[in-house]
């Protein structure tokens, strides 16, 4: 039915509306300060006001028969009033009947005057004594030129014409006593017609825009001293829209226009539209009809009122046929579209919504499936807010629950070993969970916390399997489902509050937000180098600290993983993971906790080439709080002890077919001496001969000999001299 129904609305659109999609068009009709001459763009104001209207997304359109797009209109540079129309006075030599037949505008603005003030000596009266319009005026023939257009407004030549807006027209320096005389009738002339005193003229289809009274002479003016300038220009365009904005321009539809309801009832949504003026504000007092064209819905009233708010509505109400009714609403405001069609149909299906949210704060839970039991699909999926809505046929039994893809990744999902923590300390009857923080621990489903629980929670955290038994990562949801047997009217709120399995603390949603680096925790290292084995020692601070995790990044080429041990005495339980070359992920959980400082692990390690092994802890988390700003590099040529003698390490890589690194360490300030050479003890050549600063160094050897020529394959020996220590280490060319 809902396929059906959809292909009727978009066949129905054009029978409701009666309107086509060029709403709002607007003909600009003038002389050369209309062209835009003398202006840098040759646009004119025309440029000022499409940027005005299109700011206020008015939907219009410029047209006309000159100009190029969009910038379109009906002018004429050295245009005189009497060439726009024809009749009295008028000659219609420019016709402006031209544009009128084949654009149809909705608004047509005059500026006009300009020209004539120089040439016509008579610039007023603009009727004579019984009221008729002069034809020998400059005036006269401007209120002929206005009646002339409200033939497209009575059905004479159409009956597209909503709107004409005269101009006050601007100065002029070469003959501003005429200029002022005519603006001085124009104002006559529009509040005459406001008040309905000129015949063949409607009162509300005229208004009066002024382009005199504002104008700076002495800023706005080109050189010419009649044409404006851009600054000019700019002000025309801002005082004709400032007229245009004032009038009923845009309507917004309240509500949705495909309004539906199950039989015998009155749906949620009403026929509504707002109506607002160019500045978005309320248009009051603005009659609105509303018109059943067919089907069998009953409306409780035919008409309203625009409210201060802007607002018009009624009422539908639905019998109890399974039909669609279509409603037409029109309104008496000119510039806008002046129809908007409503479809209200009797549907034979139930509309079920609700949300989805995490228990701690409420964050939306995207992605969740809303299962329909009975026929075992998915009803819905949540979106980005946490909503869902769907569909399902009137009477039918419906048991609904909520399913959510379970967490693979630790991290993105927030568990940390501090879940695994809190955990524990439930069940060594330490602290208390309840509710869904409960559920959250409660890792295998049987209600009882145990330290099994915290010992999933700890495998999970560092990208350990948890065991088979274990719901660690994975989504519950309360209620569980809802039971609502069968239905017959539409359901809302039916909504569901989600517990991440594993998140003890809270940390799906909170993860982001941890705080960073607070001054109640802190981390650093220790070291010590025995000969090429190296010892690091991690120490934390807090009050308390119950677990720790980070990433341990390391130098695989340099430095060797040996192991590790707690030098707590077993207060603290350690979970590894190799995530990668160089990589482990470490968690720690301490049940009793950490007050002050002390040591939590300690790391051995077998150094080789690089003296330094890039040791250090990334994303550090101590409970809940980052460290990001406390994590340690660890360099060997700071703090670690340097030898009492002179050291030259395995070189690296060896064997070696492009390039081979030389590393020794010095204890103090000394020249090394630093030779190649081959089997037969011939020399290849020298490293260095020059005084080295003590701490640790690499020397580069490019495989090739004193005289830059690539040396053949085999074993070379790499002699150190410094001071009274020598020593010789072996390395292999590949080629």
């Amino acid at each position: 039915m809902t396929r059906k129904f959809v292909s009727a609305v978009f066949f129905m659109l054009c029978i409701l509306t009666g309107l086509d999609a060029a709403d709002n068009r607007i003909l600009l009709i003038g002389d050369s300060i209309t062209q835009g001459v003398r202006s840098s763009d040759d646009l004119g104001f025309r440029n000022d006001l499409y940027d005005s209207l299109s700011s206020v997304e008015y939907p219009f359109e410029m047209v006309g028969s000159s100009g190029s797009s969009p910038y379109f209109g009906h002018f004429k540079s050295g245009g005189r009033i009497g060439q726009f129309y024809r009749g009295p006075g008028g000659d219609g030599s420019f016709n402006v009947a031209t544009s009128m037949d084949a654009f149809e505008p909705h608004v047509a603005v005059i500026h006009l005057g300009t020209n004539d003030a120089f040439f016509d000596p008579l610039m007023r009266p603009y009727c004579d004594s019984e009221g008729n319009l002069r034809s020998d005026t400059v005036a006269g023939k401007l209120a002929h030129l206005v009646q002339y257009l409200i033939r497209w407004a009575d059905g004479t030549r159409g009956n597209s014409l909503r709107l004409i807006v005269v101009s006050r027209v601007i100065p002029n320096a070469k003959n501003p006593e005429n200029i002022d005389l005519l603006n001085q009738e124009i104002s006559l002339f529009i509040q005459d017609v406001q008040e309905g005193r000129v015949n063949g003229i409607p009162a509300d289809m005229v208004k009066m825009v002024d382009q005199y009274s504002a104008f700076d002479q002495g800023a706005m003016f080109d050189s010419d001293g009649t044409h404006p300038n851009d600054e000019g220009y700019a002000h025309m365009g801002k005082v004709l829209f400032s007229a245009l904005a004032q009038q009923p321009m845009l309507v917004r539809v309240l509500t949705r226009q495909i309004i539906s309801g199950l039989p015998d009832s009155i749906p949620e949504d009403s026929l509504g539209l707002i109506i607002t003026n160019g500045f978005g504000q309320p248009m009051p007092d603005v009659p609105v009809h509303f018109q059943k064209l067919w089907g069998s819905v009953t409306l409780s009233a035919e008409s309203d009122t625009t409210d201060s708010t802007g607002l018009a509505y009624v009422t539908a109400f639905l019998g109890s046929e399974f039909d669609t009714s279509g409603v037409r609403t029109t309104f008496e405001a000119p510039l806008m579209a002046q129809a908007v069609p409503f479809w209200v149909y009797c549907r034979d299906w139930i509309e079920v919504r609700g949300s989805a949210v995490y228990h701690t704060d409420h964050t939306p839970l995207p992605m969740v499936h809303i299962m329909w039991e009975e026929q075992e699909v998915d009803l819905a999926f949540t979106d980005s807010t946490g909503e869902y809505s769907g569909q399902l046929s009137v009477y039918s039994d419906l048991t609904l629950h909520a399913e959510k893809e379970a967490e693979n990744d630790s991290r993105a999902a927030g568990i940390l070993s501090y879940d695994a923590a809190l955990t524990a300390r439930h069940a060594v009857g330490l602290d208390t969970l309840e509710g869904l923080f409960f559920t959250a621990a409660d890792t295998d489903g049987d209600g009882v916390i145990r330290i099994d629980d915290a010992m999933r929670i700890a495998r999970y955290a560092v990208g350990l399997e948890p065991g088979d038994s274990s719901r660690v990562g994975q989504w519950h949801f309360m209620p569980e489902k809802y039971a609502e047997g069968s239905v017959a009217k539409d359901l809302r709120n039916r909504n569901f509050t989600g517990v991440l399995i594993g998140d003890v603390h809270g940390g799906w949603t909170a993860r982001s937000r941890l705080a960073r680096g607070a001054g109640v925790m802190s981390m650093s290292w220790t070291t010590e180098l025995n000969g090429d084995t190296l010892v690091t020692t991690l120490r934390l601070g807090g009050n308390p600290v119950y677990s720790c995790d980070f990433d341990l990044l390391y130098d695989s080429r340099h430095a060797q993983f040996l192991g590790f041990e707690d030098p707590g005495g077993g207060n603290m339980s350690w979970r590894w993971v190799r995530t990668g070359e160089g990589k482990m992920r470490g968690g720690m959980i301490c049940v009793q906790g950490i007050r002050g400082e002390e040591d939590v692990l300690t790391i051995r390690w077998k150094l080789s080439g690089l003296v330094d092994p890039d040791i250090r802890i990334t994303q550090c988390i101590v409970n809940a709080t980052r460290l990001y700003d406390l994590a340690c590099p660890f360099e060997y040529g700071g703090g670690v002890p340097l030898p009492e003698a002179p050291m030259l390490h395995q070189a690296y890589p060896n064997p070696f077919n492009d390039e081979v690194m030389v590393a020794f360490t010095l204890p103090e300030r000394i020249r090394v001496h630093l030779r190649i050479y081959n089997l037969m003890g011939q020399h290849v050549i020298t490293l260095s001969d020059e005084v080295k600063t003590r701490g640790a160094h690499v020397i580069r050897w490019d495989g090739r000999n004193r005289h830059g020529v690539r040396v053949s394959s085999g074993l070379y020996l790499i002699e150190m001299t410094a001071g009274r220590v020598r020593q010789v280490a072996k390395v292999e060319m590949i080629r």
